[in-house]
């Protein structure tokens, strides 16, 4: 059997999950795949049909390949060879679904408490319900709980049962964009919080932007691409997609610094390079990933008389000069990179791009309005602010899961 293969990660980090797996399935489909994914938090990225939650069931041991071998955290799982196949209750993962599937006729304390250490344990119910925002659901059937709430339940239940790593298999897919988008903040600083490593099963770029330091990218069982997230990020990128651009750094100023807009906050993200983004709670030294669309990039050819008059009007507070690197054709406009200090992506329509004489070599300054950057990560770890995590009553609750969830222990 093949030994797994990590591209782009740090050879001399401990894995935090090694799979080698090889499965036919009777319509066609089969798995052959290797990885060895180190970190803390790793995605598990590709379309539908790509086998993600089949390479998660197989690490939660839900699913026995043909043939395989799978490592978490250096403990043997499985190994067919030697005739290995630990069951889950002795996995210690927590293992969470699209539907988190609580029981129906117990209440959320009684929800989260299932599976929990009898004897008490490490962490405690008051803990959790106060990183993800329950203590005022408490005493609520799930009945009369949102999809989202639904969900944070979920999370809650598999973090009491003490697992060594949490399994999230598309966990937010059912719920509406903006639910998800209040969700995944919850979920990065509950794992953060714990100290909890995370493998994320996800067809959302923004999830995996916001949430892992690792990728591994599927597509038709086969490992496509699998390094640190950074490394794949070509792999993530579509036409208008944020991962094209993509920046981490240091928040080094408060409002003061970002004049009169006091949602504004500096954030380093390379030695003299400075974006503004929306961080109005975020304090200075606090880490900050940044995403932004490349249809939200303005790019010119620097000292041309179409950046001369932008100049004066553009209100954008993010303006960086650099050089353009690449210019390649998409099915609609013109992908052009610059590198300003950053890589920077732009896309713009063909004529433009020839009018503005916008070629490898050619000076350019490219601009953006601080509030349209997309902030991924960069709250402080701790209890949400009012009103992130939480839904209003209106949101309607979501009907009931059926089935048990997987137990650790």
């Amino acid at each position: 059997m093949r030994s797994p293969a990590c591209d782009g990660g740090d050879s001399g980090a401990a894995a935090l999950l090694e799979v080698s797996l090889r499965h036919a399935f009777p319509r066609g489909f089969g798995l052959d795949l290797d990885f060895a994914a180190p970190g803390r938090a790793l995605g598990i990225f590709g379309p539908s049909g790509s086998g993600k939650s089949t390479v998660l069931r197989a690490v939660a041991g839900l699913f026995r390949p043909g043939a395989g071998r799978v490592r978490l955290r250096g403990r043997l799982l499985l190994d067919t060879d030697q005739g290995v196949f630990l069951p889950p209750r002795r996995r210690r993962v927590g293992y969470v679904v699209q539907d988190g599937l609580l029981f129906p006729l117990l209440d959320v304390r009684q929800n989260l408490l299932f599976g929990a250490p009898r004897r008490g344990g490490r962490l405690g119910l008051d803990e959790v319900a106060r990183l993800l925002d329950l203590e005022h659901l408490l005493g609520r059937m799930p009945r009369n709980l949102s999809g989202g709430e639904r969900q944070r339940v979920a999370l809650g239940r598999a973090v009491l049962s003490e697992p060594e790593v949490l399994l999230c298999d598309e966990p937010f897919s059912a719920l509406e964009a903006s639910r998800r988008r209040r969700l995944v903040p919850s979920l990065h600083r509950l794992c953060v919080a714990l100290g909890l490593p995370l493998v994320f099963v996800s067809h959302s770029v923004e999830e995996v932007l916001s949430l892992c330091d690792h990728v591994v990218v599927l597509d038709a069982g086969r490992v496509v691409a699998s390094g640190t997230l950074f490394s794949v990020l070509e792999e993530l990128a579509r036409e208008d997609s944020l991962a094209a651009n993509v920046w981490e750094g240091d928040v080094v100023a408060g409002a003061e610094a970002a004049g009169t807009d006091s949602e504004l906050r500096e954030v380093r993200v390379a030695p003299g390079v400075s974006l503004y983004a929306p961080l109005p709670d975020a304090v200075s030294g606090a880490r900050a990933r940044l995403a932004l669309p490349p249809s939200a990039v303005t790019v010119l050819r620097r000292g041309s008389k179409e950046e001369a008059a932008r100049s004066e009007q553009s209100s954008a507070r993010n303006q960086l000069a650099g050089t353009v690197v690449e210019v390649s054709a998409l099915d609609e406009g013109v992908r052009v990179r610059v590198d300003a200090g950053v890589p920077v992506t732009a896309r713009v329509s063909t004529p433009a791009a020839a009018g503005l004489g916008l070629v490898p070599g050619a000076p350019a300054t490219v601009s953006f309005k601080a509030h349209a950057v997309r902030v991924l990560r960069g709250a402080a770890v701790g209890p949400p602010p009012a009103g992130e995590a939480g839904f209003s009553p209106d949101e309607g609750a979501a009907c009931e899961g059926s089935g048990a969830p997987l137990r650790p222990r």
